[in-house]
């Protein structure tokens, strides 16, 4: 049978959110009572002429039997694949958070104005990529399902600028409304990703307005590699996490003609989701089973959804599945709460279900990130679950943490004079301000991939730095400053600035934004310095993991070693920890055995 499936949020259990319909099954009319969000959205999609086939999940699916749940968990990949369409309902012309707020704006013309600037961004990229045959529309769909092409060309036609010049200057209240467009929740859940990957074809539709998948997903490319955009000219605005998802999304799908299709690990999507939101924990680890993968661990997993079967043992079993993969310790590079440190259960298994907006870990192998990967992964096996006892050496101690950001842009008291005080008197090595760019990112360019070019990446710290936007670092600068006194550097203001002359300050500022709030300068007892997670501790362990990318920061508790996460240490990154074991094996540094608990 041909059919269309329906992609959209359930909402929240409130009485005053369900509707009862009829429906027949088994010959026998039955009340069922669904999500207003599913009503609305069969109301919009009914045909006043003809019968339409849709399968949703809350109707064809018994959600209160556990057995059948599980087993059509496994099946959604082959329903969604199967499709001749996939309808992505995101809401009403007015969505609502969980709240009772509006979302979206309700004044006149404000969708309209979104799914206008939606195509005018795409038109603009189409355009500038040759593809002039191609014209991105959105229409509105009649009862009788005829959709009437609505005209998009009543702004911003004659723009010279591309998406990223003066277009947004002189249109605010539009790149307002297409941003607040992704702040729908359809955006934000686990189970559409696959929903939306696994789609033939796939159409948008917010109220009577139909819109194709491909121009959103590419609306939501453009503005991710152009995060700072600014509507005044100055001001930068970072873009909603919604936006990076539909990045996402529509990267990992493979029926988009656009871009080439990514592929990830299923640890590697299990990371990248983790600012998706589920109403179950496992559901985490189920709404992926279908997206495709670089390795098989999907399809070793069997969806559980008996109440006898907690989330702790579900996601311990991933992990094991995960030990056994072909880049087993991308594991632990998921570990650790990236906040006030709680231990709850076993701290090398990640929290899937926490929020985690990046990792240092990049989604690539590069040669800056080989850690200790020219050796594989060494596991004790005679110790027993649920510990984990991997061979690593300890390099050193924490010695000192920089204080916390706060968040604050500029750090009280280090105002424009203080930032002047230090450019006047700092003078580095060449390879000190290299090391202190990378760190700064923690090796990154912000988007997941490693630093490809370190001279063009030290170009774009010092057009930031001394354009003053990374005021809020300059705390993390002093200390630094204090490490490298020890070494004579000629590297000082005059040679930043020409530096500078061939550096992107706003790509940097892009680079070090995740790092931002989510790590802080650390110097060890030996005066090596790096990034690491603001929860750790003076007295943390550095260690070096064999097989590891990155190196991680343990803190001792009992007979073993709690994971406080992954960090970055440049004098670490490149094998220097297997180099050092080989040529002196009789020096301080030894191989042993850490438990993780």
């Amino acid at each position: 049978m041909t059919y269309e499936a329906l992609s959209y949020t359930w909402g929240n259990d409130r009485a005053s959110d369900k509707k009862e319909v009829q429906i027949t099954a088994k010959g026998a009319i039955q009340s069922l009572s669904i999500s207003r969000n599913l009503h609305d959205a069969l109301l919009a999609l009914r045909r006043s002429n003809e019968s339409r086939f849709i399968w949703a999940d809350a109707i064809c699916i018994n959600q209160d039997d556990a057995k059948e749940r599980s087993q059509q968990v496994r099946l959604m990949g082959k329903i969604f694949g199967g499709a001749w369409r996939v309808v992505i309902w995101v809401g009403e012309q007015e969505d609502r958070c969980y709240c009772g707020e509006r979302l979206l704006e309700s004044r006149p013309g404000s969708l309209t104005e979104a799914l206008s600037g939606i195509c005018f961004i795409v038109n603009t990229w189409l355009a500038q990529q040759g593809r002039i045959h191609i014209k991105a529309t959105y229409s509105t769909v009649s009862a009788s399902g005829a959709p009437s092409e609505e005209d998009h060309h009543n702004f911003g036609a004659d723009s010279q600028d591309g998406v990223t010049g003066n277009f947004w200057g002189s249109h605010q209240q539009i790149r307002r409304s297409v941003l607040r467009f992704f702040e729908r929740r359809w955006f934000s859940r686990i189970w559409v990703i696959q929903e939306s990957v696994l789609a033939r074809s796939a159409v948008v539709q917010l109220g009577p307005y139909q819109i194709s998948w491909d121009w959103v997903g590419i609306a939501a490319a453009i503005l991710v590699h152009n995060p700072f955009l600014s509507s005044d000219g100055s001001q930068r605005e970072p873009i909603p996490t919604e936006v990076t998802n539909a990045y996402l999304m529509y990267r990992l799908s493979a029926s988009q003609p656009y871009f080439e299709p990514l592929k990830f690990s299923f640890a590697q999507l299990l990371q990248l989701t983790r600012l998706f939101k589920s109403k179950e924990r496992r559901d985490k680890i189920y709404g992926l089973m279908g997206i495709p993968a670089t390795d098989s661990i999907a399809e070793l997993i069997v969806p559980d959804y008996s109440k006898e079967t907690r989330t702790e043992k579900i996601y311990e079993d991933i992990a094991w599945l995960i030990l056994g993969s072909k880049s087993p310790l991308r594991l632990l590079s998921g570990a650790g709460t990236f906040g006030r440190f709680r231990y709850s259960g076993r701290s090398w298994i990640p929290s899937w279900h926490e929020p985690r907006p990046w990792m240092i870990l990049p989604t690539c192998s590069h040669p800056r990130f080989e850690c200790a990967s020219g050796t594989a992964m060494q596991i004790n096996s005679a110790h027993q679950k649920p510990g984990l006892a991997l061979r690593g050496v300890i390099v050193d101690k924490i010695g000192f943490i920089q204080e916390d950001r706060d968040g604050h842009l500029v750090f009280p008291g280090m105002d424009a004079k203080a930032h002047s005080s230090f450019l006047h008197k700092v003078s580095w090595s060449m390879e000190n301000w290299q090391k202190c760019a990378m760190t700064m990112t923690c090796g990154g360019n912000g988007m997941g991939y490693p630093v490809d070019d370190i001279v063009s990446h030290l170009a774009d710290f010092a057009a930031a730095f001394l354009s003053e936007r990374l005021d809020w670092a300059l705390k993390d600068l002093i200390e630094l400053d204090k490490v490298n006194q020890s070494e004579v550097g000629d590297v000082g203001l005059d040679e930043l600035k020409v530096l500078a002359r061939n550096g992107q300050a706003d790509r940097y500022v892009s680079a070090v934004a995740p790092v931002r709030h989510s790590y802080r300068v650390f110097v060890t007892e030996s005066s090596m310095f790096g990034t690491g997670p603001v929860d750790m501790e003076v007295g943390d362990l550095l260690c070096v993991l064999f097989g590891a990318e990155v190196p991680f920061l343990l803190r001792p508790c009992g007979d073993g070693y709690l994971v406080v996460g992954e960090c970055y240490a440049y004098d670490v990154m490149h094998g220097e920890i297997l180099r050092t074991l080989a040529s002196t094996p009789d020096g301080p540094l030894k191989a042993t055995w850490l438990k993780l608990i």
